[in-house]
């Protein structure tokens, strides 16, 4: 019997093991990905689509366009479709970024060969009924001008399209836009981007290797559109933007630049630094204006991957009058951690913390599926966790200071204010 007096012991984590799935192919030489490393009934289907926001002048266009692929078929109404999945427990929904556009179904293995009829008719035999379209586009539209009421938003907005200022990954669509998009040229992205031969497969979960059942449906349609993306340059905009909101009692604050991408040799230690100073509830940036000075519910630091780069980015909303002295404090932490060392104990709290997250990636298929896919993403390999995991249980505080001053200061920022 377990002696719960007593403390377990306490043991390194110096490796993990993470699930790999099986690589495969369709007849028709389309990628399928298989994760099936622990036993699971229910299924996560993913056909992923090269059809990202970013891959049209108009953001506004792919995401309208990966939502009507489910709004009826040749034979099938939208209403059809979703009684359809439903008398088989399925789910589908939709996934879109500025990279990606993906259609997601969940059902139980038993029931895939029920399921795999419709996604062949989604595929293939996409309507795209103007009623839709017009429902569709009103609800955006609608969405639209919510968010912008929003601050948090509205400073999400300036600060996207200022940073990616003359890119595809700019938020580059406004309220006229939605007068002036049509259904024709939706239809048109679909036709050209929402091709198999533009996508790869991914499925978590099951008992049995589905490969033989999905080549019978998704093996044989032929197409020859694979989009290939240019390089992009992403150069940062040293600017301070301040828009302010009448009446409003509240300051949303975005800051942020690009800084070095996964393959560099540094990047896991800014990985590991930018957690330290705003990546988790105990960060530097929560402990400081959180917890000390009061001036906001959450204030976290990001590190995400985007193109050939990172998006450094800072993110919080405060009392108005609060503004300039929380713009102070994040400035304060930021010089801190570039001159002084942290202490031996912090830094094993948040590797130890950043250790346990990676740990929950082995806990079931689709968070394995979803590690695998963060790396098959962006050209990299298990080797990248490896070296994490390496880099983890052998940084030290006066590794961390020249990782500050050289990618984690005050230079080069764009500081956005709305409130």
């Amino acid at each position: 019997m377990l002696d719960r007096t007593v403390q377990p012991t306490l043991k390194n984590i110096d490796k993990i093991n993470f699930y790999e799935p099986q690589k495969l192919q369709l007849n028709n030489s389309i990628p399928f990905f298989l994760m099936q490393a622990k036993p699971q009934s229910l299924v996560r289907l993913q056909v992923v689509f090269s059809a990202g926001t970013s891959t049209h002048t108009c953001s506004l266009i792919p995401s309208l366009a990966i939502e009507m692929l489910k709004e009826g078929t040749q034979n099938k109404t939208n209403k059809v479709l979703i009684e359809a999945f439903d008398l088989w427990g399925a789910y589908l929904d939709i996934e879109i970024n500025q990279e990606k556009a993906c259609l997601v179904i969940h059902v139980l293995e038993i029931h895939l060969a029920k399921i795999l009829p419709l996604v062949y008719e989604i595929l293939t035999q996409s309507v795209f009924p103007e009623k839709s379209f017009n429902t569709l586009l009103s609800n955006k539209k609608e969405i639209y001008i919510l968010n912008q009421e929003k601050i948090k938003n509205k400073a999400n907005h300036i600060f996207s399209s200022t940073i990616f200022k003359n890119t595809p990954y700019a938020s580059n669509y406004t309220l006229e836009t939605f007068s002036t998009v049509t259904l024709e040229e939706v239809k048109t992205y679909s036709q050209q981007f929402h091709q198999l031969s533009n996508a790869f497969i991914a499925v978590a979960g099951g008992l049995h290797n589905p490969l033989e059942l999905i080549n019978n449906y998704l093996g044989n349609i032929q197409s020859d559109f694979k989009y290939s993306s240019t390089e992009i340059v992403l150069s940062n905009k040293e600017a301070t933007i301040y828009e302010p909101i009448k009446d409003s009692t509240q300051t949303a604050l975005e800051i942020g630049k690009f800084t070095i991408n996964r393959k560099h040799e540094d990047y896991h230690k800014l990985a590991i630094g930018n957690i330290l100073f705003g990546g988790y509830f105990g960060s530097r940036l929560m402990s400081n204006i959180r917890e000390d000075k009061g001036y906001t519910y959450g204030v976290y630091s990001y590190l995400t991957s985007i193109g050939g780069v990172s998006l450094l980015k800072i993110a919080t909303e405060v009392g108005s009058v609060q503004k300039e002295d929380a713009i102070k404090e994040i400035y304060k932490e930021l010089d801190l951690l570039k001159n002084e060392l942290v202490s031996i104990d912090e830094l094993k709290l948040v590797c130890n913390y950043i250790l346990g997250s990676l740990l929950k990636n082995v806990e079931g298929n689709f968070e394995a599926m979803d590690l695998f896919l963060s790396l098959y993403y962006k050209g990299n390999d298990y080797t990248y966790y490896d070296k994490y995991i390496a880099t983890l249980n052998t940084i030290t505080p006066q590794d961390l200071i020249p990782i500050y001053q050289k990618y984690l200061n005050t230079t080069n920022l764009l500081n956005v204010s709305v409130g």
